[in-house]
């Protein structure tokens, strides 16, 4: 009888299945895994990515504009989006409507996870000719870093972790066979999937390519000059080609993303890390939080201990330690310099989460930790530096609660436990020969990088989602603008009440208010912000609107969705406005007039005044004697220029506030709290009262116009607004608007706006069409459609120059008295020029690749 063959798995099939079952003892660990659990939905994941993915496979099915769309905002240019968001092959899984959201981005995490595995055990084995279970243990080290277990929620960062490996497998390619051409391909995908960490994964693959230069440098002088010319020219081809292949989609969006700078980018947090930080970092249990703190350097305790091993022996050549050592010393370096760092992140100040770039240093310590046990045995002395680290560590442990603030997470008991017992466990694998490692070594970092990761997410500030709450928010929310969309074929904006997806409107192609994107408009904002409307760059929020901006600009219908004790939305409820005018109608001339001041209030009656020459006195200020104030815990003090600082009085009790109060029967109490250099800074305190839109609270630095509300402690015959202190900085606001509403004038405003509107023909992302009577008294088109130079117009089948208007915050265009056919189109620059660069260079890549399969031989046998 015949012996049956062992089945023989691949390294890379192994490192990814292997990768998937850590990946799901994390899901049970996190209450996950399983129908009902909780989801990996949280943070910008939920805020912003499947969001953007939906509009982008709306644009894929046909049913939207891949250039253009009314559901970010008030609309924007949506390459940008595309490309930093959306583009990777993974979200084509959102197609299949038959399985639940929550559990696609459970799937997608997972897979990305299991690539990131596969590829760096196909690095491994191919490059560093690892043996296979040193090629699974670091390839599981990678995957499931520090920044994988980091930014799970940032899924569109993922793409290039599993990309890595093989870009830097084929500059080796490149340098020693002259191989390019899949090297081209892999950086076009790189390229694609995700630009924004693409570029970090080119300076890492920039120095990791004049490392390997020098390490293969011909020893023979007249060769030298050659071998680096040619290796040069041909790697700066190949990224040059792999952009010029990316051009449909990367020159249109730089175009974009550079015409729409921002000029009031949020405060940057300064980068305060620390020798004691890294070191905390390399342990186990550290999830950064939201500041500039903390890196991100866990990979696995074994690839701690052979780092040191590997630049100390002299099995491995001086020039590639020196080359390792030289890369290792820079990426540390632009965690610790300001420079560096800003280098690092695309000449970009990261908020909140930073370091982005320490996958790459991961992937160095994974790969230089593989190196050194495919080479040589630990020394004994690895037992000294075992030792020397856990004493450095206990110390660091100690003297920490002497300089750390609030905000930082430390190691408990528990991490600190395990860390010491993987130190431990792996000195000892190291050190004596054991039979059947196999058996041993893989359910040791199994383990380790399970429990990792599930202490990791569980210290994050904000938990996941449950999956019965997103499925029952997704199917309410879309059943609810499914049929708004079959009754209402015009077009129009709808603002979502209560929603804790604050880029809802999005999902589901319809045009909404909420935003969060490079990609808005310093004017728009500007303009919004003086009308006292929450909008600031990277900020996501929908408050401060009033009925009358909300008549302005275009909402027709309101949907809330009603929240029961257990956190499950209900059939969304979906009410017209009774004044709502379209997206676009004629107002008089005096528009091109309209100059705000710095009482948004003021601003609206204004803008009103400019468009209708009308005064219609719908706000009167409220005498300061008549707000009652209830003051907790705080010191006002008034300086220059109405210049106002809160503090807390006493720094021992959390909580501070001041609340202004009015008799007011009627909603008809509003407020705002503005600051003229508005910043996303989370250190500033609420504004409290009754607002509609995104679920939050408003910060106070945003400044955005608040509804009184009633506080069940105060006195209930009143409505209050004011401000509410959950930390101990100091707080300053320039200026405090309070006023009362006259409700019984909006529907004359109406009344007079509504005379002369437009009537839409048809639509679609980035096409209308319809028509208009113009007056000698109303001769301006104004749109609510934020101005960019890439809307083109006609008038009556002939090209008109569109004007922006209210501080180039939205286009406009002057008719002559009559009905005119207008036509609105939207052509991004650069487009048509990135398809012809995109197929110039396919073309090149497809003659270059032939001739060099005919030409090109190995010059060197592979190690």
């Amino acid at each position: 009888m015949k012996k049956l063959k062992p089945v023989i798995i691949p390294v890379p099939a192994l490192a990814f299945f292997l990768a998937l079952l850590t990946y799901l003892i994390f899901l049970a660990g996190y209450n996950v895994l399983g129908f009902g659990n909780l989801t990996l939905i949280r943070g910008d994941l939920y805020a912003q990515y499947i969001d953007f993915i939906s509009l982008f496979l709306k644009a894929l099915k046909g049913e939207g504009s891949f250039w253009y769309s009314f559901s970010l905002y008030l609309g924007s240019g949506t390459v940008l989006t595309h490309a930093y968001y959306c583009l990777s092959p993974f979200n084509l899984l959102y197609l299949i409507e038959a399985v639940p959201v929550a559990m696609i981005t459970n799937i997608i995490i997972g897979l990305k996870f299991a690539c990131a595995a596969a590829s760096f055990a196909f690095f491994a084995r191919r490059s560093l000719k690892s043996n296979d279970l040193f090629a699974v243990v670091f390839a599981l080290c990678y995957a499931f870093n520090s920044f994988s277990v980091s930014f799970y929620f940032n899924m569109v960062w993922l793409d290039t972790l599993y990309a890595l490996p093989i870009a830097i497998y084929l500059i080796k390619q490149l340098v020693r066979k002259r191989v390019f051409c899949l090297h081209t391909i892999c950086w076009t995908y790189i390229f694609l999937t995700n630009f924004y960490m693409a570029y970090m994964a080119g300076i890492f693959s920039a120095l990791v390519f004049l490392a390997l230069l020098i390490i293969y440098l011909p020893s023979d002088r007249k060769e030298r000059l050659r071998f680096l010319l040619n290796r040069f020219l041909l790697f700066a081809f190949s990224i040059i080609l792999a952009v010029g292949i990316s051009a449909a989609v990367l020159f249109p969006a730089a175009h974009f993303l550079l015409s729409h700078m921002a000029k009031d980018n949020a405060a940057f947090e300064s980068l305060g890390i620390s020798l004691l930080d890294c070191l905390n970092s390399l342990m186990m249990g550290v999830m950064p939080q939201v500041d500039n703190k903390v890196p991100l350097l866990y990979c696995g305790i074994v690839t701690l201990l052979l780092t040191p091993v590997y630049f100390t022996s002299k099995k491995i050549s001086v020039k590639e330690r020196l080359s390792a050592g030289g890369i290792l010393i820079i990426l540390f370096l632009g965690m610790l310099f300001l420079p560096l760092f800003i280098f690092f992140h695309a000449f970009d100040y990261p908020n909140w989460y930073a370091f982005r770039f320490s996958f790459c240093l991961s992937f160095l310590l994974c790969t230089i930790a593989c190196r050194t046990l495919n080479t040589i045995s630990p020394p004994k002395w690895i037992i000294g530096w075992t030792t020397c680290l856990g004493f450095l560590y206990s110390f660091m442990r100690n003297i920490w609660p002497l300089y750390a603030m609030d905000t930082d997470i430390t190691n408990s008991s528990l991490t600190t436990g395990f860390t010491f017992l993987f130190l431990f466990l792996w000195s000892l694998i190291l050190l004596f020969p054991i039979t059947h490692k196999k058996s041993i070594i893989l359910p040791l970092i199994i383990a380790e990088l399970s429990i990792n990761s599930i202490i990791c997410v569980n210290q994050e500030d904000k938990a996941p989602f449950a999956e019965s709450s997103v499925n029952s928010w997704y199917n309410a929310e879309k059943a609810a603008i499914d049929q708004l969309k079959e009754t209402d074929k015009d077009l129009y904006r709808v603002s979502v009440i209560n929603e804790s997806n604050s880029n809802a409107p999005s999902m589901f192609g319809y045009a909404g208010f909420n935003t969060f994107s490079t990609s808005d408009a310093y004017s728009l904002r500007k303009t919004l912000y003086g009308l006292g409307i929450t909008a600031i760059n990277r900020a996501i929020t929908e408050s401060g609107y009033t009925p009358l901006t909300y008549m302005l600009l275009g909402r027709k219908y309101t949907v809330e969705l009603p929240i029961n004790e257990e956190d499950v939305y209900s059939t969304a409820n979906v009410s017209q406005d009774d004044y709502s005018l379209p997206f676009a109608y004629m107002v008089a001339d005096q528009i091109y007039n309209y100059h705000p001041t710095d009482n948004p209030f003021n601003n609206q009656e204004l803008l009103l005044q400019s468009m209708t020459e009308k005064k219609y006195n719908l706000y009167s200020p409220i005498p300061e004697n008549e707000l009652t104030k209830v003051i907790y815990n705080l010191n006002i003090q008034t300086i220059e220029n109405d210049y106002i600082v809160y503090t807390p009085a006493s720094p021992l009790i959390p909580t501070a506030y001041i609340q202004y109060g009015i008799e007011s029967p009627q909603n008809d109490y509003y407020a705002c709290f503005h600051m003229n250099e508005p910043s996303a800074n989370t250190s500033f305190p609420y504004v409290t009262g009754d607002h509609t839109g995104y679920i939050e609270t408003p910060l106070l630095c945003y400044g955005s116009i608040i509804q009184g509300a009633k506080i069940d402690d105060f006195d209930t015959n009143k409505r209050y607004t004011g401000i509410l202190f959950e930390s101990h900085n100091p707080s300053y606001n320039n200026q405090s608007y309070f006023v009362r509403y006259d409700e019984s004038k909006l529907p004359e405003i109406y009344s007079d706006l509504s005379t002369d509107t437009f009537q839409t023909e048809s639509y679609s992302g980035d096409t209308i069409t319809g028509h208009i009577t113009a007056s000698e008294k109303r001769n301006i088109l104004f749109t609510s459609i934020p101005y960019d130079k890439a809307w083109n117009a006609t008038v009556d089948n002939t090209p008109a120059s569109i004007i922006p208007c209210l501080d180039e915050a939205f286009i406009s265009l002057k008719l002559t008295p009559g009905q005119h056919q207008i036509s609105f189109h939207y052509e991004p620059p650069m487009k048509k020029e990135g398809f012809m660069i995109s197929i110039l260079s396919l073309l090149i890549l497809l003659i270059t690749s032939i001739a060099s399969h005919r030409k090109i031989t190995p010059n060197r046998s592979e190690e």
